[in-house]
């Protein structure tokens, strides 16, 4: 009798467990491939072109775990490179007792990043439906920016002393490393088309610790404030595609 009544009670756990849904279909890991486009209207794009209808591209592949029905985390890593404006006619050093010029061309950067986020989905099982995600996201870049250089020399002309731009034509490259934090919000929604295979589209804005400075005034800029210039314009806002799995 009591081995009926512990096979009816094991019988009836397993069957609660069956109905018990965390996350759609029951399943918990989300891998996806995103494409962000971010606007270059007020500079410039990855091929050195700005406009209406030029764009950067940042590539996000991520894994999501979905620990409650409406709940999930993420981990992405992101990569993009770009040009970006000077923003100054000349840069210059202190070399010894004199000023030494630069004159510049456009520059370019190359970042690489990691997030992490937490999302709520308005659905009731993650991941499908619309959500509501809040990240940090961490970027390391790189920066090169060819370069003439040329020394500004004070000629006696009279009573007075001119100043007269001597070239050397003494061609280089600066090149800086740096690194930033930000905080993003998100609104998207997935689709799923089978039990596997999901689509998403997604609207996103972002807050930069750096450039900010630099995006309104700064008399005396230098190469890697317009650097973090063009790394906060390209995280204010974006626009996501995505492509994901949900196998298990």
């Amino acid at each position: 009798m009591k081995k009926q009544y512990l096979f009816w009670s094991i019988l009836i756990l397993c069957c609660l467990q069956s109905f018990a849904q965390t996350g759609f279909l029951g399943k918990r890991v989300h891998f996806q491939f995103e494409s962000k486009f971010t606007p270059a209207w007020s500079n410039l794009n990855f091929n050195h072109k700005q406009g209406l209808f030029c764009f950067n591209y940042h590539l996000l592949p991520s894994v999501e775990y979905v620990f409650a029905d409406r709940w999930s985390v993420s981990a992405n890593y992101q990569y993009f490179s770009t040009g970006f404006k000077a923003d100054e006619d000349t840069y210059y050093s202190y070399e010894g007792n004199e000023k030494r010029y630069y004159g510049y061309v456009d520059g370019d950067m190359t970042a690489h990043g990691c997030g992490l986020n937490v999302l709520f989905y308005l659905s009731n099982y993650a991941p499908a439906g619309y959500y509501l995600k809040l990240g940090v996201d961490a970027f390391f870049y790189n920066i090169s920016v060819p370069y003439t250089a040329y020394d500004m020399l004070k000629i006696q002309g009279g009573y007075s002393y001119q100043n007269e731009y001597v070239y050397y034509n003494i061609p280089g490259v600066y090149t800086h490393r740096d690194w930033a934090m930000g905080v993003r919000f998100e609104i998207g929604r997935n689709f799923f088309t089978g039990r596997y295979v999901s689509l998403g589209t997604a609207l996103s804005c972002g807050i930069l610790c750096k450039g900010w400075g630099n995006l309104i005034y700064n008399s005396h800029p230098q190469f890697s404030d317009a650097a973090n210039k063009r790394l906060l314009t390209s995280y204010i806002g974006g626009v996501s595609i995505k492509i994901g799995i949900l196998p298990f």
